[in-house]
């Protein structure tokens, strides 16, 4: 059985990073792509290009609750809060899911990784 901390050095040495923002992406686009991938990096829950898709919806929701379509009804402005928060929330960028991946982590290191 592998210790945990053999376990720690893997997950650590296979963590991808999130690639450079698109040329061809507007700039608020590219700005919000540079501050979340340093906070996804940060995470280490980016697994490489299989979660390019989820992330680039990531960007582009984010940049549209930063600036929304002046025409927006209140009820789609308020589920495109929503939407994001969840979004965020998947990608450990909000307090509370940072604290349970902490948790799990401090978890994984004590027990082990036995499932």
């Amino acid at each position: 059985m592998r210790s945990s901390a053999a376990n720690g050095k893997k997950a650590a040495a296979t963590q991808q990073r999130v690639p450079p923002a698109p040329a061809d992406l507007a700039a608020p686009l590219r700005q919000v792509w540079g501050e979340l991938a340093a906070a996804v990096d940060s995470t280490g829950l980016y697994a490489g290009p299989g979660d390019l898709a989820a992330f680039r919806v990531l960007v582009r929701s984010v940049a549209m609750v930063n600036t929304p379509p002046a025409k927006m009804p209140a009820t789609a402005l308020v589920r495109l809060h929503q939407a994001t928060a969840a979004m965020l929330a998947s990608w450990g960028l909000t307090p509370a899911s940072r604290t349970k991946m902490q948790r799990e982590r401090l978890r994984l290191a004590r027990f082990g990784r036995a499932f």
